[in-house]
């Protein structure tokens, strides 16, 4: 009887001692935006499992991370990432000691750095009003003749500037141009036009009288965020010169060295 309770002693303390952590010890998981925390109640001691903080012990905190890159032209070149996004190289760590690359994310930020910021970057940053020049000169033409329109101070140009510690560089160039002719006609175009006589960008009024004309310039941009892929920045900014008089009238034949008489 004596060795029957031995044995039914030992088998309890055998099963004692090979059952797992309780289920309120195992890991759980809590994420945000660049790292995860993985919080485990379970720790070496004394070549055995612990069985959970009743036993007096403090729990054990795994800490693991996810950092992000801008990732290089070399590496993201053949990336698709969707509008508005960036390709970013993710690196996973434990305990600030990298472990294994996470690969490529796509990502609507990249250092903290969003779209918005980068649009407000470009709208601070401001671009010229190019120069609007009419041919014929002095501000007249002809009924029935190719006026000329054309624009300068149109060169495409970069800036550079700070964002939460990165350098983001814009490209800033024109999209489009939008010339009013002063009759109710318009032209957009790509073209900035020319001086005579390479004729890209002209109007022909029907009819004599007066008009003010004006040109209304959009710029668009694209940005790299330190030695990133390049994106192009949402919106645009448009900036419209001064209006411009334009007279429109007719021409009168002159006879000039009529000679003298039968020729």
């Amino acid at each position: 009887m004596a060795a029957t309770r031995l044995i039914v002693l030992i088998a309890a303390i055998l099963l004692v001692g090979t059952a797992g952590p309780a289920l309120a010890d195992r890991p759980s998981v809590g994420s945000n935006t660049n790292n995860f925390v993985a919080h485990g109640s379970t720790s070496a001691q004394g070549g055995g499992a612990q069985q959970g903080p009743s036993r007096g012990a403090s729990p054990t905190t795994a800490i693991h991370t996810t950092s992000y890159s801008p990732c290089t032209v070399s590496i993201c070149a053949n990336v698709n990432c969707p509008p508005g996004s960036h390709p970013l190289l993710a690196t996973n760590s434990t305990r600030g000691v990298a472990v294994v690359t996470g690969g490529i994310v796509c990502s609507a930020t990249s250092g903290g750095i969003t779209n918005t910021m980068v649009t407000r970057a470009f709208r601070q940053v401001g671009v010229p009003t190019p120069s609007l020049h009419i041919q014929p000169v002095h501000h007249t033409t002809l009924v029935n003749l190719k006026t000329d329109f054309y624009a300068t101070g149109t060169k495409a140009f970069t800036k550079t500037v700070t964002l939460l510690g990165h350098h983001v560089t814009l490209r800033i160039h024109t999209d489009h141009f939008t010339f009013t002719f002063g009759d109710g006609h318009t032209l957009t175009t790509t073209e900035p036009g020319s001086p005579y006589p390479r004729l890209t960008d002209t109007h022909t009024y029907l009819r004599k009288g007066r008009v003010r004309v004006h040109l209304a310039t959009t710029w668009a941009a694209t940005y790299r965020i330190d030695r990133g892929t390049w994106h192009t920045v949402t919106g645009t900014i448009t900036t419209t010169t001064p209006d411009q008089p334009l007279r429109i009238t007719t021409a009168t034949p002159v006879l000039t060295n009529p000679g003298n008489g039968d020729g």
